[in-house]
């Protein structure tokens, strides 16, 4: 478990895609956090936890052997003043 000896549910937020655009999921996590959920619990609803809820978490983690895409912030990516540095997919950078 992710918190021992703790009880624990898992939170997730997905989007409605293309209703709600998928950009708005830190937004999502950001408005948790402000309501108190840990930061690494609110990044956790935006990724692994969704992924594990809709049956795709294969590729939400960085483990040996997963298939995962990876972006790479300057800051939290749940803050304003956060920006993306590199995104990659299936291993490749993308431009």
């Amino acid at each position: 478990s992710r918190h021992p000896g703790k009880s624990w549910l898992p939170c997730f937020h997905i989007s409605d895609a293309p209703v709600t655009p998928l950009h708005d999921l830190p937004l999502y996590a950001g408005m948790a956090m402000k309501a108190g959920m840990d930061p690494y619990d609110a990044l956790d609803a935006i990724t692994i936890n969704a992924a594990e809820h809709i049956g795709v978490a294969d590729g939400s983690s960085l483990e040996t052997g997963k298939d995962a895409d990876l972006v790479i912030c300057k800051g939290s990516p749940m803050e304003i003043s956060g920006v993306v540095k590199y995104v990659f997919i299936n291993g490749e950078l993308v431009e």
